[in-house]
């Protein structure tokens, strides 16, 4: 099975879907699942 997650993330629209979506990788990944993890963080994002 193969699972995609994509989040977006802004100074207007926050970072929770970011670390939502984190944190359900990182459960996947717990539970044997693999993933590649890739983005362009935003000057406002990348201090999360």
């Amino acid at each position: 099975m193969n699972i995609f997650i994509r989040t977006d993330a802004s100074i207007p629209v926050g970072s929770g879907h970011v670390m939502r979506g984190l944190t359900l990788a990182d459960a996947l990944r717990e539970w044997g699942t693999w993933g590649v993890e890739r983005g362009a963080w935003g000057a406002g994002v990348r201090g999360v």
